[in-house]
């Protein structure tokens, strides 16, 4: 009887948590989109003015229940997110909701910036639906002044509420005592995994000691040495939602950069061919757009999904045949390139990480085989292959230099955000760019 009782309460639990979960997606959407009380215009023309009247609105409906209002500072809302994260509270799709939500509402219509560039030059080692990703975003946008106080507030109210609350069991003032009073500065560990069990009222007790609460942070335990691979993490393939290629859309405009990138060659690095047109050609996405999928943007958003589409540092070109038969959705452990080994093996391993992708263990294997005897993982050009009947003319000019291609205002030099903006970050010792960035720790890696 016992353990029936508490099976249902666990039950009970998962069952509140996915409620509450649901609810506070829908509840934020309505505070950043269209309400039923607040018409404005859409986002692009969105002012600093209607987005406080679309927050006020919704304040309006906090004020009425007797909530007490959560601080609205940006270090307030920084440590309910962490603590959210902690209790394994915010899931990855929800965090690339709200981190689209405020780039395309707060940061867009100030900077000007299309969204692909606000995620290229905030990307930096995390994935965007990661909670590390949304933090960066928030600062963003309170960095440009557009996180006002009222904003910063109702973010920290709907975490709290919608999120901690559920998980915790904690009152609402509970919530905000134990992250504005409870002093985690002596340790290491965030104020988010700190117990709430002795906290019972307003006034703190000063011979109360914090004490570590594990279950709290189970599930964000640091994933063991052997389920690590060169900074990823080993998994099966998980496909969390439906796969559809109209997800992954991409603009065939994306060859001419893709050709400007080798050079100015029509050159396919798998087979060492060099063609003669364009049209003999397809774009290649190195880690397929599936396999990409089953890696962990099957929790991703669309547009995330279509940053990943249309990235310069995974895509090169291909024979039709080798695109679409050959290699198709195949990994590096069903697959191969005849040529260019080493530089295909470095870029699988870049844009998983760059994406927070996840790898099989087979793929780890082989692609450890491949690195593991490379001297340099530059692409190779190889001279007389064409795929043409026409002869394909070598180059008379000069091949671009790293600086040529990377060095964006000419002083010499390429930095993580010009490197970041050409898809490369991050760069690694046999890369063109590497002798001209600043590696500080000397690891053989820049943009880390």
């Amino acid at each position: 009887m016992f353990e029936r009782l508490v099976i249902q309460t666990k039950w009970r639990r998962i069952v509140a948590l996915s409620v509450a979960t649901i609810v506070a997606v829908g509840i934020i959407w309505i505070a950043l989109s269209d309400s039923a009380t607040v018409k404005i215009s859409p986002a692009p023309s969105l002012t600093s003015d209607e987005l406080l009247d679309r927050f006020s609105a919704f304040g309006g409906v906090r004020a009425q229940t007797g909530d007490v209002p959560a601080p609205d500072s940006i270090d307030f809302l920084i440590l309910v997110i962490k603590d959210a994260e902690a209790r394994d509270s915010i899931p990855a799709q929800l965090s690339g909701q709200l981190s689209e939500l405020v780039i395309e509402r707060l940061i867009m219509p100030v900077t000007g910036e299309t969204y692909q560039q606000v995620v290229s030059r905030l990307i930096d080692d995390f994935a965007p639906n990661s909670t590390d990703f949304l933090l960066l975003v928030i600062k963003d946008a309170d960095a440009r002044g557009s996180m006002s106080a009222d904003i910063r507030q109702v973010f920290s109210d709907l975490i709290v509420k919608y999120l901690i609350m559920p998980a915790t069991g904690e009152a609402r003032d509970q919530v905000i005592f134990r992250l504005t009073v409870v002093d985690s500065s002596a340790s290491a560990l965030p104020t988010a995994l700190i117990s709430t069990e002795s906290i019972t009222d307003r006034t703190p007790t000063p011979t109360a000691t914090p004490t570590l609460t594990p279950t709290a942070t189970a599930t964000r335990t640091p994933t063991a040495a052997a389920n690590k691979w060169r900074g990823l993490t080993v998994a099966a393939e998980d496909r969390c939602s439906t796969y559809d290629s109209d997800d992954y859309r991409y603009s065939q405009s994306l060859e001419d950069k893709i050709v400007n990138g080798m050079g100015g060659r029509i050159y396919g690095p798998y087979s060492g061919h060099t063609f003669a047109s364009k049209s003999d050609t397809d774009i290649e996405h190195i880690v397929a757009r599936s396999e990409a999928h089953d890696s962990g943007l099957c929790a991703a958003s669309t547009n995330v999904r279509r940053s990943f589409a249309s990235d310069l540092l995974n895509l090169t070109l291909a024979s039709p045949s080798v695109n679409r038969h050959q290699k198709s959705s195949k990994d590096a452990a069903e697959w191969l390139p005849a040529k260019n080994k080493c530089w295909f093996a470095d870029r699988v391993v870049r844009v998983r990480k760059k994406y927070n992708l996840t790898i099989d263990r087979r793929e780890a294997n082989a692609l450890e085989r491949t690195l593991s005897g490379c001297s340099s993982v530059k692409m190779v050009f190889y001279a007389g292959a064409s795929s043409s009947l026409t002869p394909t003319p070598a180059p008379t000019s000069k091949e671009p230099s790293a600086l040529d291609l990377y060095d964006d205002n000419g002083n010499g030099k390429i930095t993580c955000a010009e490197a970041r903006n050409h898809g490369i970050a991050p760069v690694h010792k046999g890369h063109p760019a590497y002798p001209f960035m600043n590696d500080g720790d000397g690891d053989g890696e820049v943009c880390e």
